[in-house]
């Protein structure tokens, strides 16, 4: 990791997410096996293989991205954890809202006896 962190990532820019993120997951990789975990190393190439293998059959990264073992190369104050929870969270209102829109205007499930405007609820019944 420490040639790609001093040597490679200071280097031009124009490597392209996937080639630096390529780099980054064989130099994670080497790393594990000159740490004896040949296993961890295999698990991480694995999961690259699979990303890479889901990728060309869905013809984009968004899915197959999740697959892989070695954190995004997003820097920041935020955590990995606290990104995706964050990512959660505005999910979950998009889909709120998007409900929420689906239900004005009389398209939604209800009976159709809501209140008019300036109405008391007595009136509604």
């Amino acid at each position: 990791m420490q040639y790609l962190t001093t040597v490679v990532d200071r280097g031009p820019k124009d490597l392209g997410v996937r080639n630096r993120r390529e780099m980054r997951t064989l130099a994670e990789a080497l790393d594990r096996m000159l740490e004896g975990d040949y296993l961890g190393a295999g698990d991480i190439l694995m999961a690259r293989f699979a990303a890479v293998e889901m990728a060309s059959t869905e013809l984009n990264w968004a899915v197959p991205s999740h697959l892989e073992l070695i954190p995004s190369t997003t820097s920041g104050a935020a955590t990995e954890e606290a990104r995706h929870a964050a990512s959660k969270e505005e999910l979950l209102r998009q889909k709120l809202l998007a409900t929420f829109a689906g239900t004005q205007g009389g398209r939604g499930r209800g009976t159709g006896r809501g209140l008019r405007p300036g109405a008391s609820p007595e009136a509604a019944e």
